[in-house]
C-alpha cells in the first residue's frame, strides 16, 4: 500500500496521469468515465457526426 500511495504522489505532482484515466486514479471513479463518454457522444451527435465506441473487457 506504501508504494502505491508513493506512486500516485509522484504521478499526481508530476502531473503524469493521463487525463483521461479513471482506473487507479484518485478522486476519479467508473462515473467519471461514464460522464466524459456520454459528453463525447452527445457532443458528436450534436455535430451530426456518427458516434463509434469500441469496448474491450480485458479481465
Amino acid at each position: 500500500k506504501n508504494i502505491l500511495k508513493q506512486l500516485d504522489h509522484h504521478f499526481t505532482t508530476n502531473n503524469l496521469y493521463y487525463k483521461s484515466q479513471y482506473g487507479f486514479s484518485h478522486k476519479h471513479s467508473t462515473e467519471h468515465a461514464l460522464l466524459e463518454l456520454t459528453d463525447r457522444l452527445l457532443s458528436s451527435m450534436d455535430k451530426n457526426d456518427c458516434p463509434t465506441s469500441i469496448f474491450i473487457d480485458l479481465t
